[in-house]
C-alpha cells in the first residue's frame, strides 16, 4: 500500500528546554505528559500515512479508530529507548532510521509533518537529504527563518508580531496593555506601577508554554506599600526560569466566561504556497484561567463579530507570517472581558491542542463541518488509572459508531495511565453534546474526580 504522509510527533522535543528549568519532579512529570500526549497525532490528516511517536499507540485503540474512520493504511513506529528528542531518536536509532528511509524510498515525494519545527528536526531532514531521498516538508520553516519562528512564538515576539498587524490592518483585537522588561528587576517595578495604579497583572514568562510560567496577580492578593508589595510578589517567582531575560508584565483582563467560555481562538493555516486559509474557530477550556485542557466547536461561534473579527486578524497575521517564511498551522488565543471586548494575547506557530480534533472532525465529517456540527473535547481527571479495555466496557453504548455523527470517540486512551481521560463528543446539536457528556459522567461513576 501507498503512503502519503508521515507524522513525526515531536511535542517532548519542543518543549524540554523549557522543562528542564522546573524543579526535578515537575520536569519528570511533565516529560511522562508530553511523551504520551504525542500519541494524539493518530488523529492528524487522513488515511495512508504513518505515525512516528515515541512510545507505541495503544493497538487496539489504533484498531478501533480504524474502524470509525474506514482508514485502512495506518502505521506506528516508535523507538526502542526514547529520549526527549524524537528527532533525533531517528537519527540515532538505526533500525528506526531505517524504516523510516525504506518508508521513504517506497514513496516517492511522501511528505514529512511535524508537531512543530525544532532545530532537532531541521537536523533529521538534512540527514535524510543527504541521503538523496524524495520527500517533501510542506509544513517546515526553512532553516535560514528558523530565527522567525523561535522569536514570534515567544511572548514577546507576539507583542511584536500583533503590533505589526495593527500597522497594516484595522481591527478592534488588540493586545492587553503591557510592558516587555529585560530582566526580572524591570519587571517587578513594572508590576508595582500596575499595582500602584490599582491594576491586576500578569507576569508572563518569555518562553512558558502549557500554561507554565504565567502567574495571574490580583490587587486584593497585595498590600499597597511598595516593599511589601515587592516581598509578596517576589515570593511567588522563585523559580530560575524568571532569571532569564524578557519577562512580560501585562495588565490581567478579566474574563467573561459567559462569551465564547471567555477565551476564543482562531486556528489558520499557511500552505506550501504561501497561501493562508482558515481552519476553524473555537471556545477553548481552561483550567484556572491559564491551563489549556480542551476545545468546544460549534456553529454559533462565527456568527458574533468578535469572532468575525478574529478571523480576519488571523488572515492578516498568517499574511505577515507567510511573507516571512512560515509555513503550517497556527492559532490565536483571545480574551473576552466583560464588556464584550477581544484581546489577542498569545499566538501559536505550531500544531495546536485543537489540530487533531478538527483534522479528525474533517475525517468523519467532512470539511466545513464547524457550521454544522458540535464537537467538545476536554482533559478529564480520574481517581485512578483505567485501560482502555477498561474504559470501553463501561461507556460501550455512547462512542460513536461508523457513519455516525453524535457520540464520544476518544482521543488518546494512552492517557490514561496518567488518570486522564480525553474524550471527543460529537453531536447535532449543543444540547445532544451536553447529554453525552452527562452520560459519560454517569458512567465512570466514582472514577471521575
Amino acid at each position: 500500500m501507498k503512503f502519503q504522509t508521515v507524522y513525526i510527533s515531536n511535542v517532548l522535543e519542543s518543549y524540554y528546554r523549557g522543562y528542564d528549568q522546573l524543579p526535578e519532579q515537575e520536569k519528570l512529570n511533565w516529560y511522562r505528559y508530553d511523551f504520551l500526549e504525542a500519541n494524539r497525532a493518530v488523529l492528524y490528516g487522513a488515511d495512508n500515512k504513518a505515525i512516528i511517536t515515541s512510545y507505541p499507540i495503544n493497538p487496539e485503540y489504533l484498531s478501533d479508530l480504524k474502524q470509525i474512520t474506514g482508514w485502512q493504511n495506518v502505521l506506528n513506529l516508535f523507538p526502542s529507548k526514547p529520549n526527549p528528542s524524537i528527532s533525533l531518536d531517528i537519527v540515532n536509532n538505526l533500525d528506526l532510521r531505517k524504516q523510516l528511509i525504506t518508508l521513504i524510498k517506497q514513496n516517492p515525494g511522501i511528505a514529512l509533518i511535524q508537531y512543530r519545527s525544532t532545530p532537532e528536526f531541521h537536523q533529521l531532514v538534512e540527514s535524510l537529504r543527504q541521503e538523496k531521498l524524495d520527500f517533501k516538508t510542506p509544513e517546515l520553516i526553512a532553516g535560514s527563518d528558523e530565527f522567525i519562528l523561535n522569536y514570534y512564538n515567544t511572548k514577546r515576539g507576539f507583542r511584536h508580531l500583533w503590533s505589526g498587524v495593527l500597522d497594516d490592518f484595522r481591527t478592534d483585537i488588540n493586545i492587553p496593555e503591557g510592558y516587555i522588561c529585560g530582566d526580572l528587576k524591570e519587571a517587578l517595578e513594572a508590576a508595582w506601577w500596575f499595582r500602584s495604579h490599582n491594576r491586576s497583572f500578569v507576569i508572563k514568562y518569555n518562553r512558558g508554554v502549557q500554561g507554565m510560567g504565567i502567574v495571574l496577580n490580583r490587587v486584593a492578593d497585595f498590600a499597597s506599600d511598595k516593599t511589601t508589595f515587592l516581598q509578596q510578589l517576589k515570593s511567588r517567582l522563585t523559580e530560575t526560569l524568571w532569571q532569564e531575560p524578557a519577562v512580560i508584565v501585562e495588565a490581567l483582563i478579566e474574563p467573561d466566561s459567559s462569551k465564547f467560555g471567555g477565551s476564543p481562538n482562531v486556528e489558520l493555516f499557511i500552505n506550501e504556497t504561501g497561501q493562508v486559509d482558515f481552519s476553524y474557530p473555537c471556545e477553548q477550556i481552561l483550567e484556572q484561567g491559564k491551563k489549556f485542557i480542551g476545545v468546544y466547536i460549534h456553529p454559533e461561534l462565527l456568527k458574533s463579530p468578535q469572532m468575525q473579527a478574529a478571523k480576519q486578524a488571523g488572515m492578516a497575521l498568517g499574511k505577515v507570517l507567510s511573507d516571512k517564511g512560515y509555513r503550517g498551522c497556527f492559532d490565536i488565543d483571545m480574551v473576552v472581558d466583560k464588556e464584550g471586548r477581544a484581546f489577542a494575547v498569545e499566538a501559536n506557530l505550531r500544531r495546536t491542542g485543537g489540530t487533531h480534533l478538527h483534522e479528525l472532525a474533517e475525517a468523519l465529517l467532512g470539511e466545513g463541518y464547524w457550521d454544522k456540527y458540535y464537537l467538545m473535547s476536554l482533559d478529564l481527571k480520574l481517581k485512578q488509572a483505567l485501560s482502555y479495555q477498561e474504559l470501553k466496557a463501561k461507556i460501550e453504548p455512547l462512542m460513536l459508531k461508523p457513519g455516525q455523527t453524535k457520540g464520544i470517540v476518544i482521543v488518546n486512551p494512552d492517557m490514561l495511565s496518567e488518570k486522564i481521560l480525553v474524550p471527543a463528543i460529537f453531536g447535532n446539536s449543543h444540547d445532544e453534546v451536553t447529554s453525552y457528556s452527562e452520560a459519560l459522567k454517569k458512567a465512570l461513576g466514582g472514577f471521575l474526580n
